[in-house]
């Protein structure tokens, strides 16, 4: 019940059978399975497919509290990274089948990383300001960043 719990169901999705529920819900009843063995390292394939943008925050929020309490090594493979950005500390990516980056966060503000992949909106923000000597806080949360605003604001008045 717990790990159900962990992930925003109740235990009334045990009785189903897998075939019967959506791919959202199966994913969300695959994740607490694995959650129930406490796995030193948690592989996620493309884990926020199919899932909406509440569910995708959710269950962000659920991977970065178990980083923190269980000290549990996460791993995501996925293209979206919207998603991924702010749980991750390292990025991998491969471009056939090499290593063409491997970087912390800081990466998103290479040059020219977008050629290469999506960055999230909030780095392209930042990146486009900077291309007009306005420099931000390199930051992933949009609280920090419109604080980061109001202060360069408030010191041009």
């Amino acid at each position: 019940n717990y790990y159900l719990k962990l992930v925003d169901l109740d235990e009334s999705y045990l009785a189903n059978k897998s075939l019967e529920v959506e791919l959202n819900i199966q994913k969300k009843v695959m994740l607490a399975s694995v959650l129930a063995i406490e796995p030193k390292v948690l592989i996620l394939n493309f884990i926020e497919h199919g899932l909406n943008i509440k569910e995708q925050k959710h269950l962000k929020k659920l991977l970065i509290d178990l980083k923190k309490k269980n000290n549990i090594m996460i791993i995501i493979i996925s293209n979206d990274s919207n998603f991924y950005f702010d749980i991750c500390e390292r990025q991998i990516i491969f471009d056939d089948k090499k290593i063409i980056f491997d970087d912390s966060n800081y990466l998103f503000y290479k040059k020219n990383i977008e050629k290469v992949i999506d960055i999230p909106p909030i780095i392209s923000f930042i990146k486009s300001v900077a291309s007009k000597k306005i420099e931000l806080t390199k930051t992933t949360d949009i609280k920090e960043l419109m604080k980061d605003i109001y202060r360069k604001v408030n010191e041009k008045r």
